[in-house]
């Protein structure tokens, strides 16, 4: 029968990936070649022929490169997830949720924490904020089996690049660390936009806003405007939750120190604070527009 030729395959792949790393490299090009040649055909053409290679153990393949030591293969594996998970996120998630110990999932979020390439970090951040996107869902219970699945399990070590002691624990160095770090923003930010109550008690909980705005610190200044940005997505969804909290934690006073710190370069980060202060004004937050006077507008900047 099909499901036993299946099963076989899927047997003799991984007998040849246990045998050594030479013919893993191998396996993994030739896989990738392949997955490369089917941008040839048409749409819904190439979806079923990379949903029947994940039959016969594309994804368990993808999950031993991304294993590797060699960056190539590790390059080549995010490359095809990125294929397969684009063209039908929903088969994605399936597999993933149902392979033993999230063995793949694993992988992913700790090569964004940890690989030693840029590239690929940022590859696989593409890729979580894909298969992590509600409006890619086409069933909604395997959907919301995934992210509860993410953020029952995963999204605590997503964010362990805001331990102080990161550099050591995630035995990287400071310019990957940065780069995680932004990515991770960048997640945090989409997922404030799109989660809802889910990262809202997860940001309140481990006061996320307030280990973000630290970035404002760095010289970098990506780096604070990748904080600027989650602090505008939090304000942008008008929830007096989320003002309390940042009023409680005075998640303000980063931005604004930075703001009086760059207000006679007509810079990027003036731009981004100056469009977060009027959209508050605009849109008449009161909670906020009378913290900012309290705060900022009655009290000497020392005691900010």
């Amino acid at each position: 029968s099909s499901s036993d030729n299946s099963n076989n395959t899927k047997q003799k792949s991984q007998e040849i990936l246990a045998k050594n790393t030479e013919e893993i490299k191998n396996l993994i090009g030739l896989l990738n070649e392949i997955v490369t040649l089917t941008k040839a055909l048409q749409l819904e053409q190439r979806k079923l022929f990379l949903k029947d290679l994940s039959r016969i153990g594309l994804f368990e393949a993808i999950d031993l490169g991304l294993k590797s030591s060699d960056v190539k293969v590790r390059i080549w594996s995010g490359e095809m997830l990125f294929a397969c998970v684009s063209l039908d996120p929903s088969n994605a998630r399936s597999f993933l949720l149902s392979q033993s110990q999230n063995s793949l999932f694993s992988e992913v979020i700790s090569r964004i924490v940890s690989d030693t390439d840029v590239g690929i970090k940022g590859r696989l951040t593409e890729i979580l904020r894909l298969l992590l996107d509600p409006a890619l869902a086409e069933n909604n219970n395997d959907t919301l089996q995934f992210v509860n699945m993410f953020y029952d399990y995963f999204l605590d070590r997503l964010v362990s690049v805001f331990l102080p002691n990161a550099l050591e624990e995630l035995q990287t160095n400071e310019l990957l660390l940065k780069t995680a770090k932004n990515h991770v923003v960048e997640l945090l930010t989409f997922f404030v936009q799109n989660h809802g109550y889910r990262i809202k008690y997860f940001v309140m909980r481990n006061d996320i806003v307030g280990k973000v705005c630290e970035l404002t610190k760095e010289k970098d200044k990506y780096l604070a405007l990748s904080a600027i940005r989650l602090v505008r997505a939090c304000v942008g969804l008008k929830d007096e939750f989320y003002f309390r909290y940042m009023i409680k934690h005075n998640s303000f006073r980063p931005i604004v120190q930075l703001l009086t710190k760059n207000v006679n370069y007509d810079n990027l980060l003036c731009s981004a604070i100056l469009e977060l202060f009027d959209f508050i004004k605009k849109e008449n937050l009161k909670t906020l527009i009378s913290h900012f006077v309290d705060k900022f507008g009655r009290e000497p900047q020392s005691t900010w």
